[in-house]
């Protein structure tokens, strides 16, 4: 996430100039259907444009190498990664679909319980799903592949399978240097246990540390290329960038929706959206209990409670390939250290990471469940909390306090969410 100290190392001696500029637009002579904010609206409405470059990811020496890019597009859409060789990355992240399966809950072997969140503008993450319990971009790409619901592969056959394709393991030893010989090491590293969970195998538990470590780094290389690729899933100029582009040159671009204003002007007011969905991504890349019920629209029944964010720590901890770990590039860096001190907390029993927004009208159903399929539904939840889950006394949210919307408001805030999307381009094809 792009905080507001970044945000204010980014536009420089301009931010002053800035509100100056959207203060003499908004004082100048006004139409019915006009809008005037406040000067401290104008500050945040600077802060949420444009998109910028991402941060770099010193923890992946390779995410910004074309090479590393152009491989890990490859793999994206090879269902060589999956056990029985159907599934691919792009299979739930499509990108014809704005890199979802546009389902409640994800669905390929079986149903996951949770919703697949879009893959716009990653490279901004600072933790990844939806409980945060990858601390790497690299990492979260490894993940769904040994996940029995998703992709129910394995890391030693899916790393004979690339090794067996002499032009991609040219590829990784170019870039990484010369992977060892695979036949040393078991068939299988994991096995499905009773209950669906995932464990090791009792060959790969039998080998030496030295010899499961030197897998697990050709693991890592296959998750950094995959991250290398997802970096480049950006979202371009929207109708609101050019909006406050247009203010911030000092003039006023009238194409820009007299609704679309005035929902900017309550998201960045009195409705408070900004609080949480800030910075150019407009995500503050924290997690919160927002109170939704667990449920999803695919369920018959409301299903047990999700426990979010606090149910992950201990994956955030084990995981290894956590930006603190043996395979990371950068393992005492700010990602790491942040990593370090991940510390669960009472209040992070049913939180979910903030979601950007950028795109958000195109990526329905919504919430960690998909439990809503459109806007306006997210938008009167918030506005009137039917339904929502008791909010634990000695936890208190602040932020979940009904909004008491009008039916006038819900539809300026959905015309503004609808600004946030860029023109939609032809995906690319599978390699």
């Amino acid at each position: 996430m792009v905080g507001r100290a970044e945000v204010r190392e980014l536009t420089g001696v301009r931010s002053r100039a800035f509100v100056v500029v959207l203060i003499a637009a908004c004082l100048s002579p006004i139409t019915a259907d006009e809008v005037q904010f406040s000067e401290s609206e104008l500050r945040r409405i600077e802060r949420l444009s444009p998109l910028g470059a991402p941060p770099p990811d010193p923890t992946n020496r390779v995410a910004d190498d074309p090479r590393a890019v152009r491989l890990g597009e490859k793999l994206f859409f090879d269902p060589r990664l999956s056990g029985g060789g159907t599934i691919s990355c792009a299979t739930c992240h499509d990108p014809a679909r704005d890199f979802i399966d546009g389902l409640a809950v994800a669905k390929t072997i079986s149903s996951a319980r949770r919703n697949t969140p879009s893959l716009w503008n990653v490279a901004w993450g600072r933790s990844f799903f939806w409980d945060g319990r990858a601390s790497t971009l690299w990492g979260q790409a490894i993940g769904p592949i040994e996940n029995p619901v998703e992709m129910g592969g394995d890391r030693l056959v899916v790393l004979r399978r690339l090794a067996g394709d002499g032009a991609l393991r040219a590829e990784f030893e170019a870039l990484f240097g010369e992977w060892p010989d695979l036949a040393r090491f078991p068939e299988r590293a994991v096995t499905t246990r009773a209950g669906g969970n995932v464990g090791p195998t009792d060959e790969w538990r039998a080998l030496p540390e030295s010899e499961r470590s030197a897998a697990n780094a050709l693991v890592a290389q296959l998750g950094k290329v995959l991250a290398a690729y997802q970096r480049t899933i950006r979202s371009g100029e929207t109708p609101f960038d050019r909006f406050v582009l247009s203010l911030r040159s000092g003039t006023d671009d009238e194409r820009y929706p007299a609704a679309a204003r005035r929902g900017l002007k309550l998201f960045v007011g009195s409705a408070g959206c900004h609080l949480c969905h800030h910075g150019p991504t407009l995500s503050d890349q924290a997690f919160h209990a927002t109170g939704v019920a667990p449920c999803s629209r695919s369920a018959a029944e409301p299903g047990p409670e999700d426990p979010g964010r606090y149910g992950a720590f201990p994956e955030v901890r084990n995981d290894p390939f956590r930006a603190d770990g043996p395979w990371s590039d950068a393992p005492d860096g700010e990602a790491a250290r942040r990593a370090r001190g991940t510390q669960v907390r009472g209040g992070d029993f049913g939180a979910f990471r903030t979601p950007g927004l950028r795109n958000v009208a195109r990526t329905p159903p919504y919430m960690h469940a998909g439990q809503f399929s459109t806007l306006e539904e997210v938008l009167c939840f918030y506005s009137s909390r039917t339904g929502e889950i008791p909010p634990d006394p000695s936890h208190p949210e602040p932020l979940n306090a009904p909004l008491y919307l009008t039916d006038g408001e819900v539809a300026d805030l959905v015309a503004f969410l609808g600004t946030l999307s860029d023109e939609p381009v032809s995906p690319p094809a599978p390699r």
